[in-house]
């Protein structure tokens, strides 16, 4: 939960601060991280760090 918390925040900062000094083309960019975050639960999303608990619990 914490490790998804400081990545979306991380994400959202850097869209605000692309969105201001590239205008437009940020969105472009970073279209897929955004969809990413918008339209996949925190279980479905393909990249969540739950190998590296599965490893430190074995």
């Amino acid at each position: 939960m914490t490790n998804w918390f400081v990545v979306e925040s991380l994400i959202k900062q850097q869209q605000v601060e692309l969105d201001r000094e590239a205008g437009e083309s940020w969105k472009y960019t970073h279209d897929r991280v955004r969809l990413l975050a918008r339209f996949f639960p925190v279980k479905r999303r393909p990249f969540q760090p739950a190998k590296k608990r599965a490893r430190n619990l074995n």
